[in-house]
């Protein structure tokens, strides 16, 4: 049972991190499998399992999140993003992808979630800049 509630997990973290980031190549999958501690065996059966899911579009380089909704018009991204952001280390995420297009689009994504971490995190963010002016 345990090694359901693991799998699952790691299969939620992968996917959100996805939906955060938007679209991702080969190295950057394998900076996710490290911080996840996932091997790569793992994270080729959760990209396979996210594209039968159409969440996800793989080619051989690239990785993208699709936008999805479900029944209720809610988007999923959001929904797994709302699963994970108690279980991610938004600084580590940040760390691996350092590019300026990449931090907007996780900021974009993070901003839609009304949830007390994501504020907690934009407001210890606010507090950095605001010591460095």
């Amino acid at each position: 049972m345990h090694d359901l509630i693991d799998s699952k997990n790691k299969i939620l973290k992968v996917a959100g991190i996805l939906y955060l980031v938007g679209k991702v190549t080969k190295t950057e999958q394998k900076n996710i499998s490290k911080l996840l501690k996932i091997n790569k065996k793992q994270m080729d059966d959760i990209l396979s399992g996210l594209q039968k899911q159409n969440l996800i579009y793989k080619n051989r380089d690239l990785v993208i999140f699709t936008s999805v909704k479900d029944e209720f018009k809610i988007e999923v991204g959001l929904s797994l993003l709302y699963e994970i952001i108690s279980k991610i280390d938004l600084d580590q995420i940040f760390q691996i992808f350092p590019e300026q297009k990449q931090r907007i689009e996780i900021y974009k994504n993070l901003s839609k979630a009304r949830h007390p971490l994501v504020s907690k995190y934009f407001n210890k963010q606010a507090d950095e800049i605001l010591k460095h002016v």
